[in-house]
Parts: C-alpha cells; sequence; structure tokens
C-alpha cells in the first residue's frame, strides 16, 4: 500500500485539482466513502459525529448527511474554530434533522465518529478537545477515527490524549502514523478510503515508500499445486554454523521447514555434528571440514564452487565466525552462485570488507543487517543508521544494486530502484539471539518457492513479525523466545491465507 507524507498528499491532491477534479469533489467523495463503509459494516444506531475546523471536519460534516440519509440518529458537535472555507460549505448542506450538541451531549452514542484533526495536526492539542477525546475514550461505543486519530503526530508523546479508535478510515493511502509504530497500533483496523482518483495517477517521483497490508503479503504467497514435490517446494543451502554458535544453524533450518521448503540443505562444520544433526530429522546434513577452531576450513570452497548453482536459494552467515574459512566461501559463492543469494550476521560482516563484490557480482543479493550491521557496511554510526533508517536503507540498495532489509522496530525493505516498504508487524519480545536466524531461514525457503528477492524480503519480514506477535499474545513479550514464535508461524500462514481474494 502507497504510503504518503502530508506534503506529498497535498501535492497529489494539487495535482489531481489542476486536472479537473475539485478539492470540494474529495471531501464529498471522501465523506461519501466513510458513510458507504459505515453502513456496510454497523447497523444504524445513535452516532456522535465531533468535527474540528478544518478538512477532516469537513468530511465529518459530509459523512453527518449521509449516515442521516441511511436511517442513522445523528448527532455533530463543533469542536473547531477554523475558518476553511470548504468544510463550512459542508458544515451548511447538513438537514436540518441532524442536531448540533455541546461536545459533553453524546455519552450515550453508540457510534463515535473523530473528524477533528487530520494530516495536518502538530502541537499540542487545546485544552476542550483533550478533555473531549478523554471523555469519548470512556463511552461504550464503537470508535472510528476520519484519516488518523486525533491527537497523533510525530510529536505524540506516550500518555498524552488520543482518541482511542477501533477503525481508522484513511484517504487515498497510508500516512506514516497508519505504518510506524507506536502510532500504528494506535490507530486500530485500517481501511482505505478513495477520494475520487487513484493512486496510479499520482506522480511517479512521490510513489517511493509503502507499506505492506495482510491482503499485498498474502497475494505473494507461493502456490501449492496439486502435483507438487519436494523439489517444486524449493530447494535452499543455508550455510550456517561453527562449534561454539550451532544453535543458529537449527534456528533458521527450522525456519525455512516451518515456511514451505521442499528439502533443506545445511551445510556446516563437521565438528558441530553431535550438537545439530539430533535437532534436525528433516534436512539434509552437508557437514564439512573443520577448521581448528571449529569453524568451516579454507578448503571447503571447492564443494561451493562446484556444487553452488544447484539450490533454488543460498543463506549464509548465521552463527558462522568470521574466520578465514567462512570469509574464503562467501566470496567464492559471490563469484560462482547465479541465483538468490541472502546474506546475514557473520556474513554481512565479512562482507563488510569486500563491499566491491556486490557489484561484481551475478546472483541476486538481500542483505539483512541490523543497524550494528548496518553502520559496518556503510561506516555510519548506528545513531546515524537510526535517524534515518529509510534513507540509509534506499542509499544503500541503490548504489550496490541490491536489497536491503534493516531490521528493528518498523523493519525497512529497501530496492535497487530506491523504493522503500515498511513493515507494521513485530514486537519487542522479539528482540532477542535467534530471532534474526529465524527470519533467515523462512526468507530462503520463500526465495526457494520462487519469490523474487523484494517479495520475499517483504513476506518474510512480515510473517517473521506476526509469528512474533501471535507468540506475544499467547505467551507474553516476556516469553516469546524463538522456539515459540517458530510454532507459530503456522498460525500465521493461516492467517494470512484467510486474506488471500
Amino acid at each position: 500500500m502507497l504510503l504518503l507524507s502530508p506534503q506529498q498528499i497535498r501535492l497529489a491532491e494539487h495535482d489531481a485539482n489542476q486536472k479537473g477534479l475539485s478539492f470540494a469533489d474529495m471531501m464529498e467523495n471522501a465523506g461519501r466513502g466513510c458513510a458507504q463503509y459505515i453502513e456496510a459494516n454497523i447497523t444504524p444506531c445513535r452516532t456522535a459525529i465531533l468535527c474540528g475546523g478544518g478538512k477532516n471536519g469537513g468530511d465529518g460534516y459530509v459523512i453527518a448527511r449521509h449516515l442521516a440519509q441511511h436511517g442513522f440518529c445523528v448527532t455533530v458537535h463543533n469542536l473547531g474554530n477554523g475558518n476553511d472555507a470548504l468544510s463550512a460549505s459542508m458544515r451548511a448542506k447538513m438537514p436540518d434533522t441532524i442536531q448540533e450538541d455541546p461536545a459533553e451531549g453524546f455519552t450515550d452514542a453508540k457510534l463515535i465518529i473523530d473528524a477533528v484533526f487530520g494530516i495536518g495536526f502538530h502541537g499540542q492539542l487545546p485544552e476542550n478537545i483533550k478533555n473531549t477525546l478523554v471523555l469519548a475514550n470512556e463511552c461504550e461505543a464503537v470508535r472510528i477515527a476520519v484519516d488518523i486519530p486525533s491527537g497523533l503526530s510525530e510529536e505524540y508523546q506516550d500518555g498524552e490524549p488520543y482518541f482511542h479508535a477501533d477503525e481508522t478510515l484513511t484517504m487515498l493511502c497510508y500516512k506514516p502514523v497508519h505504518a510506524y509504530k507506536p502510532f500504528s497500533e494506535k490507530c486500530g483496523k485500517i481501511t482505505v478510503i478513495p477520494i475520487g482518483f487513484n493512486t496510479d495517477d499520482i506522480d511517479s517521483s512521490l510513489k517511493k515508500q509503502y507499506v505492506s497490508t495482510p491482503q499485498e503479503i498474502a497475494a505473494q504467497l507461493p502456490e501449492k499445486p496439486y502435483n507438487a514435490h519436494k523439489g517444486t517446494n524449493g530447494t535452499p543451502l543455508l550455510v550456517m554454523g561453527c562449534q561454539k554458535m550451532p544453535g543458529a544453524a537449527v534456528m533458521a533450518s527450522r525456519g525455512a521447514l516451518h515456511a514451505g521448503a521442499g528439502l533443506v540443505s545445511l551445510a556446516f562444520p563437521d565438528a558441530a555434528y553431535a550438537a545439530i544433526a539430533p535437532q534436525l530429522p528433516e534436512c539434509l546434513l552437508v557437514p564439512l571440514r573443520s577448521d581448528e577452531y571449529g569453524c568451516f576450513d579454507a578448503a571447503n570452497k571447492n564443494y561451493f564452487a562446484k556444487n553452488c548453482n544447484a539450490f533454488k536459494s543460498i543463506a549464509f552467515g548465521c552463527g558462522t565466525a568470521q574466520e578465514k574459512g567462512a570469509e574464503e566461501i562467501l566470496l567464492t559463492i559471490f563469484e560462482t552462485y547465479e541465483g538468490k543469494l541472502l546474506i546475514d550476521a557473520d556474513g554481512i560482516n565479512i562482507l563488510s570488507r569486500h563491499i566491491d563484490v556486490l557489484n561484481r557480482t551475478n546472483a541476486q543479493i538481500l542483505l539483512t543487517p541490523h543497524p550494528g550491521e548496518m553502520s559496518r557496511l556503510t561506516g555510519k554510526s548506528i545513531a546515524e543508521v537510526n535517524a534515518n533508517r529509510e534513507e540509509t536503507a534506499r542509499e544503500f540498495a541503490v548504489k550496490h544494486h541490491c536489497t536491503v532489509l534493516l531490521k528493528g522496530a518498523n523493519t525497512v525493505i529497501a530496492t535497487p530502484d530506491g523504493t522503500t516498504h515498511i513493515n507494521p508487524t513485530g514486537n519487542p519480545g522479539m528482540a532477542r539471539g535467534g530471532s534474526g536466524d529465524l527470519l533467515t531461514g523462512i526468507i530462503a525457503a520463500l526465495l526457494a518457492q520462487g519469490l523474487c528477492v523484494a517479495d520475499a524480503a517483504r513476506t518474510g519480514a512480515y510473517l517473521h513479525g506476526l509469528c512474533g506477535d501471535i507468540a506475544a499474545q499467547r505467551y507474553s513479550v516476556f516469553s516469546c523466545t524463538v522456539e515459540k514464535m517458530t510454532a507459530c508461524l503456522s498460525e500465521a500462514f493461516l492467517r494470512l491465507l484467510q486474506c488471500k481474494d
């Protein structure tokens, strides 16, 4: 789903206006669309609509008019002192049957619609509106916000009043509040309402950022035909682990198995065999020579030079350590492999010493760094990376012709064409060792099942966050272990499959 900033929204609306769609028609379309959604989903009832003095209030007046025509008992509460002419014209069109009462007169309403502030809100809420929102939140009613819940903005601080929306009806596309945590969690269910022009008509220079929705992710899931076999279900190769870190290989392999891969092959140093083999009966194990540290021996690069192109995807780096053997193997894969290559963890740290290989390989590259690893790749400090996550990931992806999945709250996926996608799933309980290994396994399986690098990154990040959310709901954010997340991956798939058309 397209994600636009308030400034970009205004530019898109101005362009549509220049092409013949009036601002009045946009407001009428928005209000009517909201009303139609409400009429289709809520039985007519006593309804209170809180209207501000700007364009968001104008949407509220249009909603009031249309709901009143379809059996809703509507009361409008005018909370604005604005002088927006368009909003005032919509208010003037309201029929006499709609009452206008003081803000406190809506405690018996069964539906409360918030049309006080929209995308233009910034600063502090006026005291009277703070009090009104607190009162609205205490009512036993369904609460619907128009565009964004009033009180939310980039300046919002936890503890400040805001409208507690069960649902948010947003115009045209997603806005930052709908995509970024903690704001997105306060919007409830989000539904996009058209305003008279299509996002396809928006200037391409504005369409560089998106947020993943469950419907879009569900559409990306691999098909499973009736005559599928383990080969058609994907054959990823995971190159992972060492004697000191066998768990990384195990967790990633289990992620790949649970994400639908037909035959998961795991290449690892044979010094870790006793720790790894008993835990992965479904995997094809490829134990290779270990060096004196229990890591990959450099001689193993010959195996990969001969065999790596037999696999539909390769994932490298979880728990490999950064010894000479792992470095030689990774450089050999870069030189030889022509498929989809995911690099994580120690693989990224090795790569940071050989950035130039990204522009010489025939492989399709996906990097999955956390901010510390992104810092090593870019030379920026961690603080600089976190201060502008989207632009950091975008710049690197464009410069080095690869896809970057920058982990963290609001995981960013950046592609070589400069497009970024924000992942909305996940929670603090997932911030633990092994969580990234699980993500790597999931994405490796999706790559092997035929998804392109960008789609596998988006789908894998969404699924990973969703299984974490399910685990947190069941076990709490304190006990959201990787084992529990992996066990919840099947339910994450089931939820997405229910979203498919």
